[in-house]
């Protein structure tokens, strides 16, 4: 009887150790990764910087799949791709979330799942946008497209993405003086532009009674040929 009543009290431990560890929550890279992997057939792609040429973007993307429909921004910080199948998507999310791009200049991009008809929509205000030559708050118009869940927000950068920028050579030099340089306060001068006086004391003389009367000082010759002029006239 103690054996018996020894094993039943081991089994119902077990099975209460079992029922614990069914009811607590995973928290894993599995059950991570199942909330961003794409469930359609598009994606985006955010963590972008220049120097980017749109063609090695296009290329880059289609190394996993047929591209039906690609848009890269104005200022290629994301890119939109819309792939034949969800298949495609998955591989591309697969092969380039976390990746270095481009290799030598670029940061890690991340790379989230979208709806087509969410990518259409976000293309569609975006192309709006240019076209008005008006900016356009990209990141705010994703959570109310994708309803408030925006893949870009659940982007995880990297710890690299996250730091400043690091300048070398001649840009950090640059960067040195900048900060090291005083502020100069900018001041308008305003210059009082010449009288039609001013311009008269310069170019002749004048009398010292008022109002004052301007004269050409001339040689003495030519001074004596005046008078004797002025003389015969007067005669």
């Amino acid at each position: 009887m103690a054996v018996d009543e020894e094993r039943g009290i081991k089994r119902k431990a077990l099975a209460t150790e079992d029922e614990s560890t069914e009811k607590r929550p995973r928290n894993d890279d599995d059950t991570k990764e199942q909330s961003i992997v794409p469930t359609s057939n598009a994606i985006i792609i955010t963590n972008l910087v220049r120097p980017l040429i749109t063609r090695r973007v296009q290329e880059y993307v289609s190394q996993h799949g047929t591209v039906k429909r690609f848009f890269l921004d104005a200022i290629k910080t994301h890119a939109y791709v819309i792939y034949e199948n969800n298949e495609q998507a998955v591989a591309a999310y697969r092969g380039m979330d976390g990746i270095q791009f481009p290799k030598d200049t670029g940061r890690n991009i991340a790379v989230r799942g979208m709806t087509a008809e969410q990518v259409e929509s976000m293309i569609e205000q975006e192309q709006a946008a240019a076209a008005k030559h008006i900016k356009f708050d990209w990141e705010s118009a994703l959570k109310l497209v994708c309803g408030g869940d925006a893949p870009a927000a659940q982007a995880a950068t990297s710890q690299e993405s996250t730091r400043r920028p690091r300048f070398s050579g001649m840009g950090q030099i640059t960067r040195q003086l900048q900060q090291a340089a005083p502020v100069v306060e900018r001041r308008t001068v305003r210059t009082t532009p010449p009288t039609t006086s001013n311009k008269l004391d310069t170019l002749f003389r004048k009398t010292k009674s008022t109002p004052a009367l301007y004269y050409m000082p001339v040689s003495d010759e030519v001074a004596k040929a005046r008078l004797e002029r002025f003389r015969d006239e007067v005669k």
